[in-house]
């Protein structure tokens, strides 16, 4: 074996002693998506079923206490708000997915919220500006940063308040009923509002306004 054989062999020795530099991987794509980021088998069909069920047991109290008028005015808010749905869809030029339930949901939720009294056509405006207007307008499902029910209950409120404060609760305002949820609202919170309102007589919207926390904050401010 000659000299520079020799030389060329213990180079290559001595940078087979050298520490390898571990390799890089290349790094993975980075997907930028919108939430939930960690997903179950569920789908959004499958949740918003589970929200309608959710639903029955307060509309069928609701129907007990209130009237029959509590299912139409729910049945019409969630046709109306499916109905919308496939329209918006339709001109947006996206596919109908009026099926998975979310629209649905809004409509139950929607009528669960307005009194049962109000005219048959107030719902369908309510449907209109909570799924053209508070969902689609921001995207759609998943992209509305309001909830549409909501803020559709709000809107009624501010553009129809003689349909949403006018009206009785019939199967309240007889038999006492009033008076019955007063006492134990009393009794339960240790309020003294039930003197300072007249509940037989006060806005038949009261059990979703905030009339009975401002009347429970007068005694504690004049105290």
């Amino acid at each position: 074996m000659s000299r520079n054989q020799e030389s060329e062999n213990q180079v290559s020795a001595s940078e087979s002693d050298k520490p390898q530099a571990p390799s890089q991987a290349a790094p993975a794509d980075l997907v930028v998506g919108i939430s939930p980021h960690i997903k179950a088998e569920d789908d959004i069909a499958a949740i918003m079923r589970m929200v309608c069920v959710a639903l029955m047991p307060a509309y069928v109290w609701s129907a007990y206490v209130f009237g029959w008028r509590v299912i139409v005015v729910g049945a019409i808010a969630a046709a109306a708000c499916c109905l919308c749905e496939s329209v918006c869809q339709m001109l947006r030029e996206r596919p109908v997915t009026v099926d998975d339930g979310s629209a649905a949901v809004t409509g139950l939720l929607l009528g669960a919220v307005i009194p049962p009294t109000v005219s048959w056509w107030v719902p369908v405006v309510g449907a209109v500006f909570a799924i053209g207007i508070a969902k689609h307008c921001f995207g759609g499902l998943g992209h509305n940063i309001w909830n549409p029910a909501l803020l559709a209950r709000a809107f009624l409120q501010l553009a129809l308040p003689g349909q949403i404060n006018s009206g009785t609760w019939s199967s309240l305002a007889t038999g006492g009923g009033y008076k019955d949820i007063a006492e134990n609202l009393s009794t339960n919170l240790g309020g003294s509002f039930v003197e300072t309102a007249t509940l037989a007589q006060a806005n038949p919207d009261i059990i979703s306004s905030a009339t009975l926390l401002s009347n429970m904050q007068k005694p504690m401010l004049a105290s």
